[in-house]
């Protein structure tokens, strides 16, 4: 009989996989939501002064090309390393 179950705990999950991403975005999501903490509806970019926002901008950037790479390769590591790098 096979067997379908696919167990995976946070030990198991290491190095820069899809498996880590999701696993993160789980985490992230759950501490978002139990923060009770809201999102301004808007922002203002001038006080956005800190040369990190520039980088963080130029990665954002790289969104498109990332995709299109891993699309074209069909390779999805382009995409999850695209999001680390994030």
């Amino acid at each position: 009989k096979y067997d379908k179950t696919f167990v995976c705990s946070p030990p198991q999950i290491k190095g820069e996989s899809g498996v880590k991403l999701q696993y993160t975005h789980c985490r992230l999501s759950g501490i978002e939501d139990n923060s009770g903490a809201t999102m301004p509806a808007s922002c203002d970019p001038s006080l956005l002064t800190e040369p990190i926002v520039n980088d963080l901008v130029g990665v954002i950037s790289q969104f498109d090309e990332a995709i299109l790479t891993s699309y074209e390769s069909l390779e999805s590591c382009y995409l999850a390393k695209y999001l680390f790098n994030l």
